[in-house]
């Protein structure tokens, strides 16, 4: 049809046409081509994650949406997710030659995360569902001492004392909810899944 202009044409040919070129490379920026996530349950999410350059697949071209996250790595994630970028030279005995050096800096100079100790952060630790509901309630300022919501999960005994109050508020912000047998599991490794939804109910 005359006047009209169709993208269904030879490579070579669109991308001498602005209009197809630009479709073209946004099509090409929006599809993951991550061969692991099709179907799965935060799909979107994780689309969507990695659209805004929050967080990385890995060189296979998988996601791996079931594997479990380290400390360092969620730190990584949620700073990007809030753009911090304030460091203050912070550094542990564990830290000094990991690749999370910075990002680790940044999340303890922000208030997202506290070290294991005074000298350790233990960067490769996985991150448990509970630690991650702290240092989202440390950010967002949302703990809460009443703990109607949490007492409901049958494992409520099992959040440490530290977390309590923590967990809370992000249950009651619906950052966090429980694993469908009422329980909370709150020992449990986050995936990188779940970490992805969680703090998507946040932006």
């Amino acid at each position: 049809m005359t006047g009209v202009q169709t993208c269904a044409l030879p490579i070579y040919i669109l991308f001498n046409r602005q209009g197809c070129r630009d479709k073209i490379k946004k099509s090409f920026e929006n599809d993951t081509s991550f061969i692991d996530i099709k179907g799965h349950w935060a799909e979107n999410y994780i689309n969507n994650f990695y659209n805004k350059g929050y967080i990385n697949g890995y060189e296979d071209n998988t996601f791996k949406p079931e594997n479990p996250i380290t400390r360092a790595e969620f730190v990584k994630v949620f700073n990007k997710v809030f753009g911090l970028t304030k460091t203050s030279g912070k550094v542990f005995s564990d830290t000094v030659n990991h690749w999370a050096k910075n990002e680790i800096d940044i999340a303890v100079t922000n208030g997202v995360s506290n070290g294991m100790s005074k000298e350790i952060f233990a960067p490769d630790k996985l991150i448990t569902r509970e630690e991650a509901a702290k240092m989202l309630a440390n950010y967002k300022g949302i703990a809460d001492s009443n703990h109607d919501k949490s007492r409901q999960f049958n494992d409520y005994n099992e959040i440490s004392d530290w977390a309590k109050d923590s967990v809370e508020g992000a249950i009651e912000y619906g950052y966090i909810n429980g694993m469908g047998n009422g329980t909370l599991a709150p020992k449990n490794p986050m995936k990188r899944a779940e970490v992805v939804v969680m703090l998507s109910r946040i932006k």
